[in-house]
């Protein structure tokens, strides 16, 4: 009976071998997959991390179109006046200049369409912005005419950290995305340091006609902590950004704040993009469209292009200063009335604490 017992056993263990290897080879292969799954935001970070080291300078000129919908919005003139901005459809031509010595030089250029706070209204329009590690000096000048007599100077310089000018907004954000992600903080409501939190979502996906990799994660630190990301990057070893869509802490990436797409040659160099954002009400409040006509990586750049000169008749750039970001006149009103406030509620409980001890005395 033992023996016939045996018997069956090993029969048993024969029949369930095959099975048992199986079952140890899928999972092997599962946990190879996982963990190369895992590793890939860490390979992606250190990609993007030398593309932006390695670009050391960078020059391009794109031109498109820039949709701004209807809406009702303030505008600070420069007297220091809040004035209503028409409410109309926009979709303007623009054409821009970039410039990028790093790490602190960048110079930004575009002739398009804007509003003219002195006129009131929109009016073809050509701004430079020059930046450094301190500063920030800029250049409207708007054609009053419509016949190339471009007027109406608006001149400016302040500190940087003062001025909280940022290029979040701006066209040129999208450049240095692909080139330099780590140039500021928080470039357009996407945190480049995010790209290691992330976990994959798909392995291989066609977009674009590129073998791709989906990724999505929640920013855990800094401007943009809270926010979800969906990143698409190529599945090659440039891992370049295909779509990068954002939403909010309590958003859905179904209908996101921002979403971001990226047009590529067959070397890699960005070629175009598409970029659009929504209010968190869903309504599209900007759309841009852009193709690149020329990107140089590397080329020396001389100091002198990131120094605007100011044209002779231009008010003192240093005069408008005060009316940058946080420290226009209504601020520094704000800030008085808050120290007089302050003042005032001491100087009271002082008074106070000497008069109730002298009575106690």
């Amino acid at each position: 009976m033992r023996v016939s017992g045996n018997k069956h056993s090993a029969k048993a263990m024969q029949a369930c071998l095959p099975r048992t290897m199986a079952i140890v080879i899928v999972s092997v292969l599962i946990a190879g997959q996982a963990s190369v799954a895992d590793d890939l935001p860490r390979k992606i970070f250190e990609v993007w991390k030398a593309r932006h080291e390695s670009t050391r300078s960078l020059e391009a000129t794109f031109e498109g179109t820039r949709f701004t919908p209807a809406n009702n919005y303030s505008h600070l003139t420069p007297g220091g006046k809040y004035v209503l901005v028409p409410k109309t459809d926009r979709q303007d031509s623009m054409r821009c200049s970039f410039a990028l010595s790093s790490p602190s030089r960048l110079y930004f250029e575009i002739t398009t369409t804007a509003f003219n706070p002195r006129t009131l209204r929109y009016e073809p329009n050509h701004s430079v912005m020059a930046f450094t590690k301190t500063t920030i000096e800029n250049l409207s000048r708007y054609d009053s005419t419509g016949k190339g007599d471009w007027q109406n100077l608006i001149c400016g310089r302040s500190n940087y950290a003062d001025s909280g000018l940022r290029l979040d907004g701006a066209e040129a954000a999208q450049l240095l995305l692909v080139y330099r992600p780590f140039q500021f903080e928080n470039i357009a409501s996407f945190s480049a340091e995010a790209v290691r939190t992330m976990r994959v979502i798909t392995e291989f996906v066609e977009v674009g006609g590129r073998n791709c990799v989906i990724l999505r994660g929640v920013c855990p630190q800094g401007p943009g902590r809270g926010y979800k990301y969906e990143l698409v990057v190529t599945r090659d070893p440039s891992f370049l950004p295909i779509r990068i869509t954002v939403a909010g802490p309590h958003g859905s990436l179904a209908k996101p704040l921002s979403l971001k797409e990226f047009v590529y040659d067959n070397k890699g160099v960005l070629n175009a993009w598409h970029a659009k954002s929504w209010d968190r009400q869903g309504r599209l409040r900007y759309a841009e469209d852009a193709t690149v006509t020329s990107l140089v990586r590397n080329r020396p750049i001389g100091k002198k292009r990131f120094k605007i000169a100011f044209p002779r008749g231009c008010p003192n750039p240093d005069r408008l200063a005060g009316f940058s970001g946080n420290r226009h006149p209504r601020n520094r009103r704000h800030r008085l009335s808050w120290i007089l406030i302050i003042a005032g509620i001491t100087i009271t409980c002082i008074a106070f604490l000497v008069h109730c001890r002298r009575k106690s005395e």
